[in-house]
């Protein structure tokens, strides 16, 4: 999965990131955040958007707390899409 940055230092730049490491480690960051779903979204916490980053880095991508949410919401939908063909 591509996300394409835009704004900051790596504005315009593409980053190749795999949507089941992205999704397992958020989801395991959900958990330990305690994050509450509003209307069927997980509501993210800066502590939250943080530490993703942080491990998206240890995992070897290069990533900020904003490329980290946007890679979370893709990822998301790219899994629910998949979840909708295959029901």
């Amino acid at each position: 999965m591509t996300i394409k940055v835009e704004g900051g230092h790596l504005d315009g730049q593409e980053i190749e990131m795999d949507p089941m490491l992205v999704r397992l480690a958020a989801d395991d960051l959900v958990q330990k955040h305690q994050l509450e779903a509003v209307d069927g979204e997980w509501k993210a916490t800066p502590e939250f958007v943080k530490e993703l980053s942080d491990r998206l880095i240890e995992m070897g991508y290069r990533c900020t707390p904003s490329i980290a949410i946007h890679a979370w919401v893709r990822v998301s939908q790219y899994f629910a899409e998949i979840q909708k063909k295959t029901s």
